[in-house]
């Protein structure tokens, strides 16, 4: 199945793309011209930032900030 899962209370930005097999949990915040691959999951009440890139199968687990490539499968954002 290629579905996406978007829970209750997240909110989407202008111009982004949610690929197949995405799962986004509650009242999570997504910002503008964001790019979600597919496989990828993200944790709920999370804050993901403006120009934002998730890759294939990431696993989400802590808000992140404006510019950033989330690459591998478990982000963990710079500090």
């Amino acid at each position: 199945s290629k579905s996406v899962h978007i829970s209750h209370n997240v909110q989407i930005g202008k111009d982004c793309l949610i690929t197949g097999c995405v799962a986004i949990a509650g009242s999570t915040t997504i910002g503008d011209n964001v790019w979600i691959s597919p496989n990828a999951t993200l944790l709920n009440k999370l804050k993901i930032g403006n120009n934002v890139f998730i890759s294939i199968g990431a696993t989400v687990t802590q808000d992140i900030e404006d510019n950033f490539q989330a690459l591998g499968r478990k982000v963990l954002p710079k500090r």
